[in-house]
């Protein structure tokens, strides 16, 4: 993996820079913490207010992770003016999502700020969002070269030192249940949130200077996926080549034949990148890279499958927001995997030389379709009420079908619709149906006393 340390900091002196890194680290952590521990402490207030709670988890969490990760000695000034700026465009991405959203569930069994990470849709696509935009972020702020060399070295340096530093964190978290028993002030969310908080910073500026270790780390991560690319390749190939001779129905028949097309598209593109890298070099032999080659040239037949299996969902159910996160995916992965193959027809044997010009502006559609569909350009809770109720207007969904836990998932554009229905169908003639209506709307709102913006 490219080595992307800045030889600046080898300038400085090594005893009193790590000092003074650490403490700016170990502070941001403690601010950190606190702020996870006061959103923990309202959580219920929070669960019902997510047009509050969703901007406080992005600068609870967010802000602090991606000013460390952007920090450098000498560009702090300006690494917290453009963290602070793009979090500021996320904070008010997160507001309107939370106004629009329905009221959080209380069931899950992780932590609030977990589940708001990777079990919320608008937390996870933030942090995915986050992840492409500081690969573009650190070079503005350090002044260094934008080239792919950087940015690819810059993505695995930073997934590694995040993941090492969430390790870290995780094992001081077990320390301190082992020793809970014994000290009870192990157990206290005001004790833990900033132990944990500076827990984390600590490891982020420990792993983020360890460049030999990241380095080594990425290596053997590398050498793994070169082992699992022609594998996965394989696969592939000899499932398309069987199609003809079983057909699709037993892939639709598992009811998950989309999601297993587009997992085999992913991972298939992400071992390529991981793997051929920056495309300098080629990995393989000659003969095994042409081999890869035409299994890359299927990639774009297994994303038109999964496109053909969304439309049966969609002629079926109509549009959901779930239907339309995967539609943005299949368009993505799409123009991944038909950019690759096209540089293989246009380049032949020479086609990773063409990766930089492929990955790095789909880096930035990538981007701005996430923040996108955070906004009301491309709110899917919208266009699936949208939907959703025109098939009801339409009677190709009868009205004694609404499904009062969809109504709720669409969240205030959802209740806004059946609102609207419900004011039509008693002003007008009365559908044969019509009471059915305050009862689904009453279903919908069951779980909570109120919704955001009502």
């Amino acid at each position: 993996m490219p080595n992307v340390t800045d030889a600046s900091q080898k300038q400085h002196g090594r005893l009193p820079a790590l000092v003074s890194d650490r403490a700016i680290h170990l502070f941001v952590g403690l601010l950190m913490g606190l702020a996870v521990y006061g959103l923990m402490e309202n959580a219920e207030w929070l669960r019902e207010n997510a047009h509050v709670a969703y901007p406080g988890w992005v600068l609870a969490l967010f802000w602090p992770t991606l000013l460390l990760l952007g920090y450098r000695r000498g560009h702090g000034l300006r690494g917290l003016g453009w963290v602070s700026g793009f979090c500021a465009l996320l904070v008010l991405l997160a507001f309107y999502t939370g106004w629009q959203a329905p009221p959080l569930d209380d069931d899950s069994f992780l932590p609030d700020w977990l589940a708001f990470a990777l079990g919320d849709t608008f937390g996870w696509s933030m942090v995915i969002a986050c992840f492409v935009a500081l690969i573009h972020l650190q070079p503005a702020i350090w002044g260094s070269d934008r080239d792919y060399a950087t940015v690819f070295g810059l993505s695995w340096r930073n997934f590694l030192t995040v993941f090492l530093s969430g390790l870290l964190a995780l094992g001081v978290w077990l320390v301190t249940v082992l020793w809970g028993n014994l000290f009870t002030l192990f157990e206290k969310d005001w004790f833990m949130c900033p132990i944990l908080g500076m827990s984390f910073a600590l490891g982020l500026n420990s792993f983020a200077t360890a460049s030999s270790i990241i380095d080594r780390v990425s290596i053997l991560l590398s050498r793994f996926f070169w082992l699992l690319l022609p594998i996965l390749a394989l696969a592939t190939t000899c499932f398309l080549l069987a199609l003809p001779f079983t057909g699709l129905q037993p892939l639709w028949d598992s009811n998950f034949g989309t999601g297993l097309l587009m997992a085999a598209s992913v991972w298939g593109l992400f071992f390529l990148n991981a793997v051929y890298q920056t495309g300098e070099r080629l990995p393989y032999a000659r003969t095994v890279h042409r081999a890869l080659s035409v299994a890359i040239l299927l990639f774009p037949v297994l994303v038109g499958l999964a496109a053909y299996g969304l439309a049966l969902h969609i002629a079926q159910d109509g549009w959901t927001p779930a239907h339309c996160w995967t539609l943005l995916n299949v368009v993505l992965i799409a123009l991944f995997s038909l950019g690759y193959a096209a540089a293989i027809a246009w380049r032949r044997d020479d086609w990773p030389s063409v990766l930089p010009r492929i990955n790095h502006p789909m880096s930035w559609v990538v981007l701005a379709s996430l923040l996108l569909t955070a906004s009301p350009l491309l709110d899917f809770r919208t266009l699936s009420a949208w939907s959703h109720f025109a098939r009801v207007e339409s009677g190709e969904l009868p009205v004694e079908d609404l499904d009062p836990d969809h109504v709720r998932e669409l969240g205030r554009p959802g209740r806004i619709k059946l609102d609207a229905l419900r004011r039509k169908a008693t002003r007008r003639r009365p559908l044969p149906c019509a009471p059915d209506l305050p009862r689904a709307r009453k279903s919908a709102d069951g779980r909570r006393d109120s919704w955001p913006g009502s």
